[in-house]
């Protein structure tokens, strides 16, 4: 996420109602990328579009970690901490939805 990105502002929502949905069973987090290091930003993104999960302050070792290729990038992690699924750009509900419901499903 960059508080810059029109496509994280427009997956803002979306994400707030699958928290809705999801919250209680998955942890969600945010990995902001705020080229000046400055939290004020990053803070008042989650606080505008009301994200009530943890925000981490992204750098370069991340990007190079995960291969980020853009904002936003989601991923999905299995309960083991495994990638299990990864999607650049903006994505409907329903895709990440699905994505949700196959990491809740009993393995």
């Amino acid at each position: 996420m960059s508080p810059d990105c029109p496509h994280c502002a427009e997956a803002a929502p979306v994400l707030r109602a699958l928290h809705a949905e999801y919250g209680a069973r998955v942890q969600f987090l945010t990995v902001a990328f705020e080229p000046s290091g400055k939290t004020d930003r990053v803070r008042a993104f989650a606080q505008r579009h009301q994200h009530p999960w943890p925000y981490l302050l992204g750098n370069d070792g991340v990007i190079q970690a995960y291969r980020l290729e853009g904002v936003p990038t989601f991923f999905l992690l299995s309960r083991t901490g495994g990638v299990c699924g990864m999607r650049v750009g903006t994505a409907p509900a329903e895709v990440l939805r699905q994505g949700l419901e196959m990491v809740l499903a009993p393995e």
